[in-house]
């Protein structure tokens, strides 16, 4: 299908924007917490927690029935502490509290070829009934 010649700049123009909005929106800045971080297996980053409080059930998802695993993507900052917490998947009742929780998490800083540095990684929760 020939589009008129008219349309091609107008729609060229759009596609182009929202491409630019697109790739500033997944641009990862330089102050950003996550950017610099080493990613590491998730077994690896808890061998080196030191403060793991337990997620407390919400209330609304026992009475639901609602169970299962919650993923959340991590950053844990020079110091030890999380400095960033997001659902990856799970339900989002449970994940509420999985992020409440890993929030509060403490870890002995990460070196790794003799600096200390910041980590990234996918914690999984379990929520049984």
């Amino acid at each position: 299908m020939q589009f008129p010649l008219s349309l091609h700049y107008p729609l060229r123009s759009a596609l182009v924007c929202v491409l630019a909005a697109i790739l500033s929106a997944l641009a990862i800045r330089a102050d950003s917490p996550v950017a610099e971080a080493v990613v590491l297996k998730s077994e690896r980053v808890l061998s080196q927690a030191i403060e793991r409080p337990e997620p407390k059930y919400p209330l609304m998802a026992k009475r639901m029935g609602v169970a299962g695993d919650v993923e959340i993507d991590v950053v844990v900052g020079l110091d030890g502490k999380v400095v960033l917490a997001e659902r990856s998947s799970g339900h989002p009742v449970l994940a509420n509290a999985a992020v409440k929780a890993v929030r509060k998490w403490s870890f002995r800083p990460f070196r790794i070829s003799g600096e200390t540095r910041r980590v990234r990684t996918t914690l999984t929760l379990e929520f049984r009934q």
